[in-house]
C-alpha cells in the first residue's frame, strides 16, 4: 500500500537512500538535485543542487550523505 508520493524532482529519479536511524529519505535525480525528507512527517528538510545528473547515493555515519553524479563525489552532512 503506498502511504506517501515524494515530488519535486524535475527529471528520472536514480536513487533513493533511508538514513541507518530511519529519521531521513534522500532522493536523487537526473535534474541534478539530492532532496531529503523527514520520514516522520514528510516534509522536505534540504534540496541542493549539482553540477550534472546526480546518480548514487548513499547515507554514512551520522547524518552524513555521500552522493555520485557525473561530475564527481559530494558530501553533505543534514544538521538536526
Amino acid at each position: 500500500t503506498c502511504t506517501a508520493t515524494l515530488t519535486g524532482h524535475t527529471d528520472m529519479v536514480t536513487s533513493v537512500a533511508i538514513s541507518p536511524d530511519g529519521t531521513w529519505l534522500a532522493t536523487t535525480g537526473y535534474d541534478g538535485t539530492v532532496r531529503t525528507c523527514n520520514v516522520a512527517d514528510r516534509s522536505v528538510a534540504a534540496v541542493a543542487r549539482a553540477e550534472g545528473p546526480l546518480i548514487s547515493s548513499v547515507w554514512g555515519s551520522g547524518h552524513q550523505l555521500v552522493v555520485g553524479g557525473a561530475r564527481g563525489l559530494y558530501l553533505f552532512e543534514l544538521l538536526p
